[in-house]
C-alpha cells in the first residue's frame, strides 16, 4: 500500500481495500464490476445489497466465519536452531512485510523454532514471504538495538520468518 494511502484510509477501509484487491487478483471479480457495482450501491438506498456473486459469498463469509490458518506442513527442516546467532536481513519491499523496521541488521539469538512452518494469505513479493516456512522466536540485546536509551534487565523477543535471517557472520 502506498504509504500515503496507509495514513490516508482507516482501519477496515484497509481491510476493505485488501480483500477487494485479493478478490481482483484472483478472478473473483474485475476491476470494472467492483466499480460498477460500487457505483450502483452508492447510488442506491443505504441498505444492503442482495444477491451477488456466490462463490465470493461463500470464501467471504468462509474467511470471516473460521479466518485462514497461517501453520502448514513444513516442507524442509529449519535452516537454524536454538542457540544459533542470526543476523535480520534488509530486504527490499515495496508493500507491506512483517519485518520490523528497527531490526534490519541487528543480530540476535535464536531462542526457538515454531512447530510446523507458516505462511501469510498470499505471497508478499518483494520481500520474500510466499511459501511456507519455518519461523522463529529470535533474542535481542535491547542495547544492540537502542544503544544508550534501553532499561536495564530486559530482552527484547521477535517471531521472524526464516527469509528474514542470514546466518551472523563471526567476528
Amino acid at each position: 500500500m502506498n504509504p500515503f494511502d496507509y495514513f490516508k484510509f482507516r482501519y477496515y477501509e484497509k481491510w476493505l481495500g485488501g480483500i477487494s484487491a485479493y478478490f481482483i487478483a484472483n478472478g473473483y471479480i474485475t476491476q470494472a464490476e467492483l466499480d460498477a457495482r460500487t457505483k450502483a450501491f452508492l447510488a442506491s438506498s443505504p441498505t444492503m445489497p442482495t444477491g451477488g456473486d456466490s462463490a465470493v459469498d461463500a470464501r467471504v463469509r468462509k474467511y470471516l466465519l473460521i479466518g485462514d490458518d497461517p501453520k502448514r506442513p513444513r516442507s524442509a527442516p529449519p535452516r537454524f536452531a536454538s542457540g544459533d546467532a542470526v543476523c535480520v536481513a534488509n530486504p527490499k519491499s515495496v508493500d507491506h512485510t512483517r519485518l520490523p523496521g528497527h531490526l534490519r541488521n541487528k543480530t540476535g539469538i535464536i531462542d526457538s523454532v515454531y512447530p510446523d512452518a507458516y505462511t501469510y494469505l498470499c505471497d508478499t513479493g518483494p520481500d520474500g514471504i510466499g511459501e511456507a516456512m519455518p519461523v522463529y522466536c529470535v533474542r535481542f540485546d535491547p542495547e544492540a538495538l537502542w544503544p544508550g536509551n534501553t532499561e536495564k534487565n530486559f530482552t527484547f523477543y521477535a517471531d521472524l520468518f526464516e527469509a528474514y535471517l542470514e546466518p551472523a557472520i563471526a567476528s
